[in-house]
């Protein structure tokens, strides 16, 4: 939605469960551009403000709250602290939001449900995300990998403000959206430990590229491939390192495309590169085109129609 009414905002804000207040600190015309997806435990919204702002209030009470200032014209103030744009923010569930946004700010928030964000850090790190964070706390650099996830999963995902549809439902066809965000927004903060014991990382890894490699139904996420080894991440990620060089999340992304290749270069009567490409879990269609190519050198629709000759 794109809104020249900060009532209308704020209205629109609260039918999602979030309870937010604006105050324009800048002379000018109000106008907000506000977009984002959901799938019930996950809530990606994006702010686009041609003004300067301060508010307070509350996201959802039984979510983590993530934020990642995009651009603005100098930093924004999350209850008194100021954040510059390559930090990631966190509040805890039930902990309240004073802010202030510059002039010409671009801002993404990301609300998680709170068992499921617990679930996975214990998955990945061996114990629950309030234990993990202090209040207040910011982590830099991270701006990248989560503006490049909203970049994938927002409906009209370039900048342009006449591109907002509003908050609303995901497609379908992005069965992991929360799994994908989750995981990002837990790697970016995680720091691996490492393990000793070359034999040890080696059994690990093995045992990965056995479930990458030859399973049927592959695990689509860092965090399914730690549930399904029953080994935190500061484990995996140092095995990887150690024995072959790469992250697990590299890893797993180049042997599906490896799949995918496979797949497509032998084709059976109904083989399509959206079946293949979904079966190996890349539910976006443009960026795994992208990969593919990257990787290969080629269109997966060149891949299907040279096996088709």
């Amino acid at each position: 939605m794109v809104t020249p009414d900060v009532d209308e905002l704020t209205a629109h804000l609260l039918s999602i469960g979030w309870a937010v207040e604006y105050n324009q600190l800048s002379g000018g015309r109000f106008s907000v551009a506000l977009d984002g997806v959901a799938n019930g435990r996950v809530q990606m919204v994006r702010h686009r403000h041609i003004r300067s702002f301060v508010g307070s209030g509350f996201v959802p009470p039984d979510a983590y709250t993530f934020g990642v200032l995009v651009a603005g014209e100098g930093p924004m103030l999350i209850n008194h602290q100021g954040i510059d744009r390559d930090t990631l923010t966190v509040r805890h569930p039930h902990e309240g939001i004073g802010f202030k946004l510059p002039v010409s700010a671009h801002f993404l928030t990301i609300a998680a449900e709170a068992g499921r964000v617990d679930q996975l850090a214990d998955v990945l790190f061996g114990q629950r995300m309030s234990q993990m964070l202090r209040r207040g706390q910011v982590f830099p650099s991270v701006n990248e990998r989560i503006v490049a996830l909203a970049r994938q999963f927002l409906p009209g995902a370039r900048d342009e403000p006449g591109h907002s549809p509003g908050v609303g439902g995901i497609p379908e066809q992005h069965p992991h959206f929360d799994q994908l965000i989750i995981d990002a927004l837990l790697l970016a903060i995680g720091r691996p430990e490492p393990v000793r014991g070359w034999s040890s990382r080696r059994r690990i890894v093995r045992r990965a590229e056995d479930l990458v490699c030859s399973s049927e139904d592959p695990p689509k996420t860092v965090s399914e491939l730690c549930e399904s080894l029953d080994v935190p991440l500061r484990t995996l990620e140092d095995a990887f390192q150690y024995c072959l060089g790469v992250g697990p999340k590299t890893y797993m992304t180049v042997m599906r495309l490896n799949r995918v290749r496979r797949l497509l270069a032998r084709p059976g009567d109904d083989t399509s590169v959206t079946k293949a490409a979904m079966a190996m879990g890349f539910f976006h269609l443009g960026r795994f085109s992208e990969q593919y190519a990257g990787l290969f050198g080629e269109r997966p629709s060149e891949t299907l129609a040279r096996a088709r000759r």
